[in-house]
């Protein structure tokens, strides 16, 4: 399965959810610059945030040298830029 499918049927879990608090979809991504079709999944997120406001996506680019250890370990923290 191709990541858009990926990232449209996970959408798709977190719209069906009926109490409709607010959600978010984290992608994290290499910063290299052959990345426009990983990059064009923002605007995925986007169409979806306009349809439904109470689901937002974050494309988060991270460098290669970065672990993703790392990276997770900062996106779960309390009062992190990138909140779950």
């Amino acid at each position: 399965m191709d990541y858009a499918n990926q990232i449209l049927k996970e959408w798709q879990s977190m719209i069906d959810v009926h109490d409709k608090q607010p959600q978010c979809l984290q992608l994290v991504i290499p910063a290299v610059d052959d990345q426009h079709s990983l990059k064009g999944l923002a605007a995925i997120l986007k169409t979806g945030q306009l349809e439904h406001p109470h689901v937002f996506g974050q494309l988060i680019e991270v460098d290669e040298l970065t672990g993703i250890n790392n990276i997770l370990r900062k996106i779960a923290m309390p009062g992190s830029a990138y909140p779950l």
